[in-house]
């Protein structure tokens, strides 16, 4: 999990889920590797529901350990998405462990919307209805279109890392990650820009009012029960 932080309040107010495959000798293989391996196959829809079911037990058990109520986001393919059974499991899931379904955000790449918009726009109503919100992932890096942000109910942009990267060296990629911050803005969105690594690419995002950041400049990805204890540390301060 990789805290999310509200860059005008200064408040961690979500993570992002995210896939480690772990060897049995301790080291890991890359989402890189196996992700592509498993969208080949239905093993991407069962691998999603697992990873849904296993966020909602989690969030479950930090509200039992009192911590602050945390949004969840997570990616799902778009071979999940366009599968019925997307649906199913998160009706399933969220009432299984009776949780908020406003804590969790469903994070899609523009290719998962572009094949049936039609049908496209059915499944994230649907979802809306459930509770949950919706974000666009690696925003600006695809085919780009307003016209989603008009006719899809989207709560979240999700500014692509490469021009985070790319803040302090490429004009082009700083003007476009403006401009999604921009527009995000103005049409009420959240704007979450990942991968950010410097407090120099942080002083630039705020200098545009990004309203959400996560990175490795503010923390790296982390195992659940080292989330509560860093944000524990955060909230208390050194003993």
């Amino acid at each position: 999990y990789q805290p999310q932080l509200d860059l005008r309040g200064r408040q961690i107010v979500g993570v992002e889920a995210l896939l480690r495959w772990r060897r049995a000798n301790g080291s890991y293989i890359a989402p890189g590797e196996f992700i592509p391996i498993a969208e080949q196959s239905t093993l991407i829809i069962t691998l999603s529901q697992w990873l849904i079911n296993q966020i909602c037990r989690q969030i479950l058990i930090w509200d039992h350990i009192k911590l602050p109520p945390l949004r969840v986001a997570f990616n799902v393919a778009a071979r999940h998405f366009r599968h019925a059974q997307i649906l199913a499991t998160l009706h399933e899931s969220v009432g299984r462990y009776a949780i908020d379904p406003a804590r969790l955000c469903i994070e899609l790449t523009e290719d998962a919307l572009l094949d049936d918009a039609a049908h496209a726009r059915t499944i994230l109503e649907e979802i809306k209805r459930i509770g949950l919100s919706i974000s666009i992932d690696d925003f600006g890096a695809g085919y780009s279109s307003l016209s989603h942000l008009r006719s899809y109910p989207i709560d979240e942009l999700k500014i692509d890392q490469r021009f985070i990267a790319e803040l302090t060296t490429d004009p082009g990629s700083r003007a476009i990650a403006a401009s999604v911050i921009a527009i995000g803005n103005t049409f009420g969105l959240r704007v979450v820009a990942e991968g950010v690594e410097t407090a120099v690419q942080l002083a630039i995002l705020s200098e545009h009012d990004c309203g959400i950041v996560q990175g490795y400049h503010l923390a790296n990805p982390m195992s659940a029960n080292a989330l509560a204890d860093w944000i524990r540390y955060r909230q208390e301060g050194p003993a």
